[in-house]
């Protein structure tokens, strides 16, 4: 949890929202470009965590079962995601409505199980 963080040093990617949030709590970090250096760091011992967006860790966690690393603890800082439209677009209701389908059919569901598994 976000309360087992202060007295260590976790890694995060580089000008992303954790490293900001986690400089605002004053616990160290190291950056990183991307996933796989942070994972390679975290295997190493060189970083403690990793704190980054959950899609990005669970992706990671579930397509890289040979790293042997899982993500654990609750959402502490949820952002959220959208779209962006030109103001009054013609594509802003068909998207919306297409969501709205997909979420219903399932087939949000069923890509959240593949590429991030049941975690």
């Amino acid at each position: 949890s976000l309360a087992d963080l202060p007295g260590r040093t976790v890694g995060v990617f580089t000008g992303s929202v954790a490293e900001s949030f986690m400089t605002e709590l004053n616990i160290a970090s190291r950056q990183y470009p991307d996933i796989d250096a942070a994972a390679a760091a975290l295997q190493s011992g060189e970083i403690d965590a990793i704190v980054g967006d959950a899609p990005i860790l669970e992706h990671f966690a579930h397509n890289k079962p040979e790293a042997d690393l899982a993500v654990v603890g609750a959402i502490f800082h949820p952002d959220k995601y959208g779209f962006a439209f030109p103001h009054e677009s013609d594509l802003t209701r068909p998207a919306t409505l297409e969501l709205l389908r997909l979420i219903e059919d399932g087939t949000v569901e069923k890509l959240r199980m593949r590429y991030f598994g049941s975690s």
